[in-house]
């Protein structure tokens, strides 16, 4: 076929190279055994954004710090030491709800129970709560009964509120609730050394206070872990769902060829590394798909055309050769901005051969001088002189004696109109020389 194939039909040259890329785009593993769906290019998508998925798990996982991994994998499924971190959490919460609920009291008594230092603190507690009852029911704390007991007079002496010793229930309510908020943070020091800083979590002794509010950030970040895997992986175990990946047949395969580890990490070597390989896998193999599809379709198109170029565009396609592709394309379009100047050339050839067709035909055909990529000599002058030629021709082809036969016709022709024109010009001066009446007389 003539002319020269539609450039809408043929790929830019990065479309190519992808198409190439994914032509010979090397395959580690054969993932098709875990499809359930026999190979499509309508996966594509799908597969695209499966591979998106587990890109930004994986990312965010390596993020994470290791105090925040060790969370996670208390949260990757019915871990014993969940229950241990969500204690944790609930105390980090307790303890700063008492401190914030007790703040505004023990800002107004001061409360200082630093002389209860050897004491049990649930003792010293009771203690506090047993004279608070008593005041309020109308006892004072210089009474016979506080005399003689010994342990009260005691705990009287080693408390103080704004510096003395309390007397009201408000005040002993303060120490009560100092105690307790002492015994809150006791508490959440045992589990956050017990749990956290094994973990990773800063130690405790460079936190702060108050302890508390400082750690109820924590709080929010051990809740978030705990449930980061169950969240994130419901999101990836819907995009496989949607590619048709059957992960628990291929969990339960991998397993015996990792080494031994608990599920958590046995899971984030499958979820990081293989099922997304597998996937890469999958995806590698649709864009192969793709990309034999539309290298057939070009090369289909191409073969309704002939000539050098089209045959070596041709070629390029079939070998999938980006390099020759490129080049051979550039050729088409170089092809493609000289058709517009040979139509211009054809049609004034055409015009110059019904008046000149040896010179027409030996510009068409490039013979000798007219083959050139110049014009011979100067342009200008030979216009010129074709002109001087041509009116020299004209000259020539005259013939004298009808000429002069036709110059003494007009020069009677010129006497005659003399001769009227100087009869004219004199009855005109007449005309203006006699007065109306006399005009008017002649005319009667």
């Amino acid at each position: 076929m003539a002319g020269l194939p539609d450039s809408s039909a043929l790929p830019e040259l990065s479309d190519f190279e992808s198409c190439s890329s994914a032509l010979y785009a090397a395959i580690e593993v054969e993932p098709s055994r875990w499809f359930a769906d026999v190979l499509s290019e309508d996966e594509r998508e799908g597969l695209e954004a499966c591979d998106r998925a587990l890109s930004s798990f994986a990312l965010e996982f390596e993020a994470k710090l290791a105090w925040q991994r060790v969370l996670v994998g208390a949260g990757h499924s019915s871990d014993p030491s969940r229950a241990l971190w969500e204690a944790l959490a609930d105390r980090i919460e307790s303890a700063a709800a008492m401190w914030r609920r007790t703040l505004m009291q023990l800002n107004e008594h001061e409360p200082e129970i630093s002389g209860l230092a050897s004491w049990p603190a649930d003792q010293a507690l009771a203690v506090a709560r047993e004279l608070t009852t008593h005041v309020q029911n109308g006892g004072g704390t210089g009474s016979l009964r506080v005399i003689f007991k010994g342990r009260w007079r005691q705990f009287l002496k080693s408390v103080r509120v704004q510096g003395r010793e309390p007397r009201s229930a408000a005040e002993l309510r303060a120490i009560a609730q100092a105690l307790e908020l002492e015994l809150e943070r006791q508490s959440l020091a045992r589990a956050w050394r017990k749990n956290g800083e094994p973990a990773g979590l800063p130690p405790l002794d460079g936190i702060a206070a108050p302890r508390e509010q400082v750690l109820t950030g924590y709080s929010a970040q051990i809740r978030d872990s705990l449930g980061w895997w169950e969240r994130r992986w419901g999101e990836i175990a819907i995009h496989l769902q949607a590619v048709g990946f059957r992960w628990e047949a291929f969990r339960q395969h991998q397993v015996a060829f990792l080494a031994p580890a608990v599920p958590f990490e046995q899971d984030v070597t499958l979820s990081t590394v293989h099922v997304r390989t597998h996937i890469q896998a999958r995806l590698a193999l649709v864009r192969r798909l793709g990309a034999q599809r539309i290298l057939t379709a070009v090369r289909d198109e191409l073969v309704r055309y002939s000539g050098p170029v089209v045959r070596s565009l041709r070629e390029a396609v079939e070998q999938a050769d980006p390099v020759r592709y490129g080049e051979a394309l550039a050729q088409l379009s170089r092809l493609r901005s000289s058709a517009q100047f040979a139509r211009r050339r054809t049609a004034l050839l055409e015009q110059l051969g019904a008046a000149a067709s040896t010179w027409a035909q030996a510009i068409r055909t490039r013979k000798e001088v007219h083959g050139l990529t110049t014009v011979p000599g100067d342009a200008a002058t030979a216009w010129r002189w074709r002109q001087f030629a041509q009116e020299l021709d004209r000259r020539a082809a005259l013939d004298e004696t009808t000429l002069m036969e036709r110059l003494h016709d007009l020069q009677r022709t010129l006497r005659a109109t003399m001769v009227n024109l100087i009869d004219q010009r004199a009855w005109l001066g007449q005309v203006r020389r006699v007065t109306l009446p006399a005009q008017q007389a002649l005319q009667r």
